[in-house]
């Protein structure tokens, strides 16, 4: 996901943030669902990873959308509870994904960590619509595939080979010292 907010700010810039932010928002709670709905480990990896891809839509509009709706002279307040508030979520949701799980709500074991996105995806997804404003985007603006498909890939294919695949690597480590 942290490759893609990079080309996901550009999408913005381009289209606009609040339909990205929209779609980003959309495609990330449909993708919960499909969490909660995966058959099999492949379809759970593969809706989480569509989570990763829409979490990167997602993230840079909501830091342009604070941006252009906060008046600057409140921005270091909220700023200065964003930083709290971020990390109070980084620590607490899996601790409710472990109580939801525990708990067993509808004999839904883990997938009801997934179904309470879908939840909070569509409530946020309705006052999204209600009271974000639009901002256009600049048509003008170019994406181009070549520096989007560098900037979401490694930069050195080389450097994150396994060992098993690097004849000339007798460990781990020493893959790196041969991606030069």
């Amino acid at each position: 996901m942290g490759s893609l907010v990079i080309v996901g700010g550009r999408l913005g810039d381009r289209f606009g943030c609040r339909r990205l932010f929209l779609i980003g928002l959309a495609g990330f709670t449909l993708c919960s669902l499909a969490d909660a709905l995966a058959g099999s480990p492949f379809e759970l990896v593969a809706s989480r990873t569509g989570q990763g891809v829409f979490g990167g839509l997602l993230i840079p509009q909501g830091f342009v959308l604070l941006m252009r709706v906060i008046p600057r002279e409140s921005m270091g307040r909220v700023f200065g509870l964003f930083g709290p508030l971020i990390a109070v979520s980084s620590l607490s949701g899996p601790v409710v994904a472990g109580l939801l799980i525990e708990a067993d709500p509808f004999g839904l074991s883990w997938r009801s960590v997934f179904l309470l996105n879908v939840l909070s995806g569509v409530l946020t997804l309705a006052a999204g619509l209600r009271v974000i404003p639009p901002f256009g985007g600049d048509g003008s603006i170019r994406i181009r595939p070549a520096s989007c498909r560098r900037s979401t890939w490694p930069p050195s294919r080389r450097a994150f080979r396994p060992a098993a695949f690097c004849p000339a690597c007798s460990s781990p480590w020493a893959s790196l010292r041969h991606a030069r």
